[in-house]
Parts: structure tokens; C-alpha cells; sequence
């Protein structure tokens, strides 16, 4: 390039490079990018573009794509030639030019087409495809006259292009760990991170001694190669398009060597893990198989049976699987009836004067008022309803015109008021006066005598 400039009178300012880059898609391209960003935005230093020849500048499908990105240069005032090719002002050039970029594509099928083959007819022979193996597995080169070679360390390549390379089975100590991994999931419904965390309590190491995680777990109860199995046509990735992940039952798969997990164990294992969609707890019927047997068993349903339950899960985890308690109990065949906390008999919500009528009401019953009172007394709403409608429990408390002992934010409890030894009448200041007469409380406010519920 720089002996052409020379010859012709350039002097090159800039040098754009794509080293190692395919050229089908501008993508991943920076030099190309960064060379069409500087002419169109009218920043660059130069008035003409040398490139080897029309492969370089692009080997794309549309040959169209490679003579828009060479109109924006010379739109801009920029000239690109190509120092290898010899084409001519007028028609015939450009025909010539454009059946050039046709078969710098065409090129470039052809050698994909070739490389799918090619990985495909070693694929049917068995041979690894490459990459690190999982637990239970190790890799072995076979020799051109198809003996038997070294088996690999973790990490180690073969010594020659001409050998390849087979999966085989590690050993039988680990054989065994892969084994009791699937009956860990399937026997005892154990999750990924149930069965990382029993493995390492039982001091069995991965690969290079340290402990197991549920991604590691995954990959074992994901790895068809644990059936003997090696599948293939997994993916397909043409020419800069994105992959593609292809339907299980499109797969290929060859015979490398024995099961080491039967196939029935390992679509069981699949299965569960389509079911769970991504969680890390039960799966949805095993969940609501869970429900099912409480129900059966008591005969009812109710928050406290299922955190009495071993091993089941708290009512937490049904809001979120089935979006309410109501619905998971539905699905059982069980019903549902919620215990309403401080409502009306219609069901409505009490007002803020209602709730504070309550708290006056439990206050006077006891002589004192705290959080757990309120928490027992199922006339008030719940906690956080309290905290939320006043901004705190001491809050609430103030609103009723009870004074506490500590500042927001704090558990708080009433003082003792000042009772007044005729009528027993408690003073809560601010002309509130509370007490019980008849087994019934009655509020006083400005002179005004209300009963209580």
C-alpha cells in the first residue's frame, strides 16, 4: 500500500485497521466505523481512500451494503480506490466492480458452507467439539490411524492439528457424584443450591478443589453427555447473523460412550427443570402437591399449618408463584376465607377516626398500650397499615392523644395517665378523658360522652 502511495503521490495521513475482524457485517469493525464516522462527520484529514482491493472493504451478503458505505465517502468529497483492482470510469467499471463485491460474498458462503460441513462430519464421527468439559467428563486424543492416545488434562490441548479429540468418562468416583446430583434433584426435590451447599458440607470438591455452586449443579443436570450421548446442530450462526438456538428434537446426537445417568433419569431431570422456568425453589405442582397434602391430611388450609409443615414452603413463596394465597387454595380444591384485621362488617377499611377510636378503646381495656397489643388485638388493622395511614405507631398513638415514652421510630409505650379517683375516668390531656363504665369504655372529648363498640 504505502509503495502504490508512493508511485501515485499520496501521502498517507491515517491508517484504518480491521486485523483479525470478518468482514460480512460492519459490525465489530472499528476501523471501518471509526474511518466512516470520520468522513461523514467532515473531520477527516484526507480527500481520497486506498484499499487493497473490494474484499477488504467488505465481504458482504448485499452487495448493495459495500457501495452505500463507498457513496457516503465520496458524497463527502472522498475518493476511495481500490490499488488492486483496475477499474475504469463508466459503465463497464462499475458492472465490474459490482460483480466483484457479488463474488467477495459469494466467497464467503462458499467457505461457511464448507466449515458447517465440516463440523458436522466430524460431529457424527464423535469428536469433542471443543472447550472445557464438565464434572465426570474428561477428553482423549485420538491418532490419525484412529488408536487410542492420552487423555487430557483440564486445560491441555493436543499436540498436532491432524488428531482430534473424544469425550470420555472421567471415573467412577465421579460417576458417582453425577449420579447422586440427579437423585439429589429428582428423589429429594432438592434445588441447585441445596445440593451445592450438601455437596460441600460432605467435603466434595469440583474439578480444581473448590466447592460446588448451583451453576455448577445446573451445568451437570443440564449436560446430555452424562447419557453417552453427544449431541450437535444445537445452534445455527450464518455469516454475522445472530445465533440461532435451535429445537431439541432438530439435534443430532452420536454414541461417545456408556451412560453414565440413563436417559428416563435424565429427561426426568429436564422436565423438572422446565417446570421450575428459572426458580430456584419447587416447581409449581410440587408446590401446590405440598398444599395438597396439608389439606388432605387436616382437612383445612391456613398460614399457620403451612409453617408447621417440614420442608414446605412459606406462604410468601405461593403470593409470588400464584399471586395470592386465595388462588393457590383454589387450585387445591380447598377455599379461602381471609381473616379481616380491622374492618367494617361490610369489609371497608376504617377510617382514620375509626382506627384511633380503637386505639383509644385498647388503651382504656388495658391501662397501657405497646406494639405487641395492637398486633394482638385483631379490631386494629395491621401494623403496617398504622404505620403507613400515620407515618408510625408513636404517631397513631399521639393521635389518639396518648402520650409515649419514646420518640419515633421506636417501640413506643403509654404513660400512665392520670386517673381520676371518683369516676376512674383516665385523663389523656388535651381534654380527653377515657374510662369504663358498664363493661363498656366511654370517651369524653370537650365535654362530650361517646360509648365504645
Amino acid at each position: 500500500m504505502s509503495a502504490y502511495a508512493t508511485a501515485e503521490g499520496f501521502e498517507i495521513v491515517r491508517s484504518y485497521a480491521d486485523a483479525g475482524r470478518s468482514g460480512v457485517t460492519t459490525k465489530r469493525r472499528s476501523g471501518l466505523s471509526e474511518l466512516l464516522a470520520d468522513v461523514v462527520s467532515g473531520k477527516a484529514e484526507f480527500k481520497t481512500i486506498l484499499v487493497l482491493d473490494v474484499s477488504r472493504w467488505g465481504r458482504y451478503q448485499d452487495a448493495d451494503e459495500a457501495g452505500h458505505y463507498e457513496f457516503l465517502c465520496r458524497a463527502a468529497g472522498v475518493e476511495v480506490i481500490y490499488t488492486a483492482e483496475g477499474f475504469t470510469e463508466g459503465l463497464a467499471g462499475s458492472i465490474y466492480k459490482h460483480l466483484k463485491r457479488v463474488m467477495a460474498g459469494e466467497y464467503s458462503r462458499e467457505l461457511s458452507a464448507k466449515v458447517r460441513a465440516s463440523k458436522t462430519r466430524l460431529a457424527t464421527s464423535g469428536n469433542a467439539p471443543g472447550g472445557t468439559c464438565v464434572y465426570g467428563l474428561a477428553r482423549q486424543v485420538i491418532e490419525p490411524d484412529g488408536s487410542l492416545g492420552k487423555v487430557l488434562a483440564r486445560g491441555e490441548r493436543k499436540d498436532r492439528p491432524e488428531q482430534a479429540v473424544q469425550m470420555i468418562e472421567e471415573g467412577p468416583e465421579q460417576s458417582r457424584v453425577l449420579r447422586r446430583i440427579f437423585d439429589l434433584f429428582l428423589t429429594e426435590q432438592l434445588y441447585p443450591v441445596r445440593i451445592a451447599a450438601k455437596l460441600n458440607k460432605e467435603g466434595i470438591p469440583w474439578l480444581d478443589g473448590t466447592g460446588w455452586t448451583p451453576n455448577r449443579v445446573s451445568n451437570v443436570l443440564r449436560c446430555d453427555l452424562v447419557t453417552g450421548r453427544q449431541p450437535f446442530g444445537k445452534t445455527t450462526h450464518l455469516l454475522g447473523q445472530p445465533i440461532r438456538y435451535n429445537a431439541r428434537d432438530t439435534w443430532g446426537s452420536v454414541r461417545v460412550f456408556g451412560p453414565i445417568v440413563s436417559v428416563k433419569v435424565f429427561n426426568a431431570a429436564a422436565a423438572r427443570l422446565r417446570a421450575l422456568n428459572g426458580h430456584h425453589h419447587k416447581t409449581d405442582e410440587e408446590l401446590l402437591d405440598d398444599l395438597r397434602a396439608v389439606y388432605i391430611k387436616h382437612g383445612r388450609l391456613s398460614n399457620a399449618l403451612m409453617a408447621a409443615t417440614p420442608n414446605m414452603h412459606r406462604h410468601s413463596a405461593y403470593r409470588a408463584r400464584f399471586g395470592s394465597l386465595e388462588n393457590a387454595f383454589k387450585l387445591v380444591g380447598a377455599s379461602y376465607a381471609a381473616r379481616p384485621r380491622g374492618r367494617r362488617p361490610d369489609g371497608t377499611r376504617l377510617s382514620r377516626e375509626e382506627v384511633l377510636d380503637r386505639i383509644r378503646a385498647l388503651y382504656a381495656r388495658h391501662g397501657t398500650i405497646t406494639m405487641a397489643l395492637c398486633h394482638a388485638d385483631k379490631s386494629l388493622p395491621p401494623l403496617e397499615y398504622i404505620r403507613a395511614e400515620f407515618g408510625g405507631l408513636a404517631d397513631s398513638f399521639e393521635a389518639a392523644g396518648i402520650t409515649t415514652h419514646f420518640s419515633r421510630g421506636r417501640r413506643a409505650f403509654a404513660k400512665r395517665p392520670n386517673i381520676d379517683p371518683e369516676t376512674g375516668a383516665r385523663d389523656l390531656g388535651n381534654g380527653i378523658n377515657i374510662g369504663v363504665q358498664g363493661g363498656r369504655y366511654f370517651l369524653t372529648k370537650n365535654g362530650t360522652k361517646r360509648y365504645g363498640m
